[in-house]
């Protein structure tokens, strides 16, 4: 777990976005726990997903991804002081298809 709170999380990952997009980031997800039901590659139900650019939006939360993970992305989502920085299941499903 990150010893980081939500807030000081959400400025970092405006502050990125901000600099690869130009705009703040519109698919932070937070909640207290992290995502159950999507801890298996599998259910992430990729191949529903219509998400197939891969954008600066895209490209802005991938890399807030990797500051928080360190390299490599929990699907169940990144745990933080009292919160989990949940994967934007758009963002996913579009990295997932592009490899």
């Amino acid at each position: 777990m990150l010893d980081i709170e939500q807030e000081s999380a959400k400025r970092i990952i405006d502050a990125l976005a901000v600099a690869i997009d130009g705009e703040k980031s519109s698919a932070m997800s937070f909640d207290p726990y992290p995502y159950e039901n999507l801890a298996d590659y599998g259910n992430w139900g990729r191949d529903n997903n219509d998400s197939k650019n891969d954008t600066p939006r895209t490209r802005a939360l991938f890399m807030s991804y990797l500051v928080f993970s360190g390299g490599r992305i929990p699907l169940r989502g990144i745990e933080m002081h009292g919160t989990s920085f949940r994967p934007d299941k758009g963002v996913a499903g579009a990295l997932m298809k592009k490899g």
